[in-house]
């Protein structure tokens, strides 16, 4: 989880380099959401166009929005699985 972090943090223009601080509030916040849900919503962003950086409060919205669709998607299937 960390690394995708880092990586996000890295690619968005910034006044310096963010304090380590930052690094572990995204860390802390997305702890508990799944590994795939981060990986997909940091892969969407990186292919926006212009230099705009998310906040955390909007990646984590985006990620829990993913994760809430995968969630569908599963219980779709299971329970087509058992008609």
């Amino acid at each position: 989880m960390a690394r995708i972090i880092d990586r996000l943090l890295a690619i968005f223009p910034s006044r310096g380099e963010a304090p380590v601080s930052v690094q572990e509030d995204w860390t802390r916040v997305l702890q508990d959401e799944p590994i795939a849900s981060v990986w997909a919503t940091y892969d969407r962003y990186i292919r926006k166009p212009g230099q705009w950086a998310p906040s955390l409060g909007d990646f984590l919205n985006a990620v829990q929005r993913h994760a809430a669709t995968i969630d569908r998607v599963k219980l779709s299937l299971s329970m087509e699985k058992n008609k």
